[in-house]
C-alpha cells in the first residue's frame, strides 16, 4: 500500500516538472493533476505517465 501511494505521489510531482518544463519550452501539453493521473501512475508506474502524456498529446494535436 505504501509503495502505491509513494508511485502515485512520484507521478503527480513529475507531471508538475513535465508541465513546468515543457511550458517553458513553449510546448503546451495540458496534464492535469487529479484522481485519473494519480491512479494511472500508482499502478502503471512510469508507463503510466506515458500513457497520460500520450492521450494528451493526440487529443491535442491529432
Amino acid at each position: 500500500m505504501l509503495r502505491f501511494l509513494i508511485r502515485g505521489t512520484v507521478g503527480s510531482v513529475c507531471i508538475y516538472g513535465l508541465s513546468f518544463l515543457s511550458g517553458m519550452a513553449g510546448l503546451i501539453v495540458p496534464v492535469g493533476i487529479n484522481l485519473l493521473t494519480f491512479l494511472s501512475c500508482a499502478f502503471l508506474g512510469l508507463p503510466g505517465l506515458l500513457l497520460v502524456y500520450g492521450l494528451s498529446f493526440i487529443h491535442l494535436y491529432v
